[in-house]
């Protein structure tokens, strides 16, 4: 997942969500990885008061969300939220960008797009 900010309500909220939900991604056998564009510092802060249990990454020059086409999509000089989604063979399933800046991902568009991955087609 990609958050633009460590200090935006919109980010915090969607960080403490995700973590409310961290054992539905668990029971899924998913593996969860936050990119924010923020400095490393803050990054941690934003860990530690949050109390969060899966990894972050800070990309204060957002050379990683360059890398994966979501930064400055909305000419804001930040990476959209964004949510990208593998299978257990690393597989690109789900690209979900955000089109506009509070339109984002949400952790429940993520968690569906993981359980229709592991239907199984019994027709």
């Amino acid at each position: 997942m990609f958050v633009p900010t460590t200090t935006d309500g919109h980010d915090i909220a969607q960080m403490r969500l995700i973590q409310s939900q961290i054992s539905e991604f668990d029971e899924l056998g998913a593996k969860i990885v936050v990119v924010i564009s923020d400095q490393p510092t803050k990054v941690i802060e934003m860990r530690d008061d949050l109390v969060l249990d899966f990894p972050l990454i800070a990309d204060p020059l957002n050379v990683v969300a360059s890398d994966w086409q979501v930064f400055d999509l909305n000419d804001d000089g930040k990476a959209s939220p964004a949510s990208f989604v593998f299978d257990a063979h690393g597989s690109l399933i789900a690209r979900l960008i955000a089109n506009k800046p509070g339109n984002r991902p949400t952790v429940y568009e993520v968690l569906s797009v993981l359980e229709e991955s592991l239907k199984v087609d019994t027709t």
